[in-house]
């Protein structure tokens, strides 16, 4: 490129010093410095910029340009107001230059890379997921859109889809049920038993497809992790079959509330050290929530109910 730019009301410099201009420039500012040369044409030192019209070197440090435009504003007034009015018309240029881009909806970037049927469940855990990342993390929805984020998300999925595919050769060899793993939810009563009891049921499908892999041996679940899973599974079975009793009525009444009572109740005894203190804890719970005076209401209530 040129060495330095001249315009109408830039005055003429004196022959000088041999420059050279930095390539790929993008700053107005380069209109004015350029960096003294060899014989050849090359930069000799490109941390000391030259002043095109004083032929003062600027230092500079890296890619910063402040010392340059502070050396106009210094020593050239004129050509600093010339600079900035050069700065205002290439941004303005490339604002018309560049089409205005709309912020797509979430919606309309899920559906256009969906490798899933739309109501499926692998999409809506997916979606919410990436709903989960743009929220939490407060980054532009546009982020879907870029090239590493896509190539993160093709590479994740073709991992989970080869082990999934594994997984499922594994049940098939074993003569499992080919269900899928669950996942607990705070907010779903019950999901931990559903998980526990997922998970022991398939144990040797996933222990068969940890072996394949040296570096997840370390995953597999041994004796004492099956038989602890095992006895969380057998507490929490009762308590899973009461919540989904009482959830599958439309209108739960008094009536019904105070036998799962008494039934819960029941159930809280055990003689193997883990389950006796889970059911403890447990039973402290219970007993917190519904004491004597409140379950003599419930009875005494439901007493009225029938006796009407």
């Amino acid at each position: 490129m040129a060495a330095c730019a001249s315009t109408s009301d830039t005055p003429t410099v004196a022959a000088g010093p041999r420059l050279v201009g930095k390539d790929d420039a993008r700053s107005e500012i380069w209109k004015y410095f350029a960096y003294l040369a060899d014989s050849e044409g090359e930069a000799t030192d490109k941390l000391r910029p030259v002043c095109c019209h004083c032929k003062k070197q600027i230092r500079t440090k890296g890619a910063n340009t402040s010392n340059l435009a502070k050396h106009l504003a210094d020593k050239h007034a004129e050509l600093h107001k010339e600079f900035k009015d050069r700065q205002k018309s290439a941004a303005t240029s490339s604002e018309r230059a560049t089409p205005q881009r709309q912020q797509p909806t979430l919606q309309a970037m899920f559906e256009q890379h969906n490798k899933y049927p739309r109501e499926s469940k692998e999409v809506k855990r997916l979606n919410k997921a990436v709903a989960e990342f743009i929220c939490l993390d407060q980054v532009p929805v546009y982020v879907v859109e870029k090239a590493g984020f896509r190539n993160l998300v093709q590479n994740l999925d073709k991992r989970s889809n080869k082990t999934s595919r594994l997984l499922k050769d594994k049940q098939k060899s074993l003569n499992l049920p080919q269900h899928a793993s669950i996942h607990d939810e705070p907010t779903q009563w019950g999901s931990t038993y559903d998980m526990v009891e997922r998970f022991c049921e398939q144990q040797q499908a996933v222990s068969a497809v940890l072996a394949e892999d040296r570096k997840k041996w370390h995953l597999m679940p041994r004796d004492t992790d099956m038989t602890t899973l095992e006895i969380v599974r057998d507490v929490l079975a009762p308590l899973s079959d009461f919540t989904d009793a009482l959830s599958d009525e439309k209108e739960t009444t008094i009536s019904s509330v105070l036998p799962l009572m008494w039934k819960i109740k029941a159930c809280l005894k055990d003689d193997r050290p883990l389950a006796l203190e889970m059911k403890n804890k447990i039973r402290g719970d219970f007993e917190k929530r519904w004491r004597l005076k409140h379950r003599n209401q419930v009875g005494f209530s439901a007493s009225e109910y029938h006796a009407t």
